[in-house]
């Protein structure tokens, strides 16, 4: 994931580093098939949202080290559609990370020198359904 100096942060912005998160999404969905149309309705919630740096770059302004552990909370909503044996999805989330641990120190957001932080992301996702029966 891309991330940027932050200004809210107390950072100037002037700099750009690279962070590889690997993260676990914790939750339920639910999904609505109206019987007439071939598309259905997705909702996701995840109570629990895990990461942990994988890649870290070491620059001035990069608060993130390799090891250091990210967590909160989300929700998605989507869209999809089977056609035959084809099968696509579409889903919008949104995610809000409230805690962090920095070099094993936890730290729960806002804080004096940190926001929460939040994003968008969206997931588009293709299948193709085989029955092996």
């Amino acid at each position: 994931e891309r991330e940027d100096g932050d200004r809210a942060n107390g950072f100037d912005g002037d700099e750009d580093y690279d962070n590889s998160v690997d993260r676990s999404l914790y939750g339920a969905f639910f999904i609505f098939d109206p019987p007439v149309i071939p598309v259905y309705f997705i909702g996701e919630y995840y109570p629990s949202i895990n990461g942990k740096m994988h890649y870290s770059e070491n620059r001035g302004e990069n608060p993130f080290k390799k090891g250091d552990k990210i967590s909160g909370s989300g929700f998605g909503l989507g869209v999809g559609f089977g056609l035959a044996l084809f099968d696509g999805k579409l889903i919008l989330r949104k995610i809000k990370y409230d805690e962090f641990t920095l070099s094993g120190v936890k730290t729960t957001l806002p804080s004096s020198r940190f926001q929460e932080f939040e994003g968008w992301e969206a997931s588009i996702q293709a299948g193709i359904a085989v029955d092996l029966l």
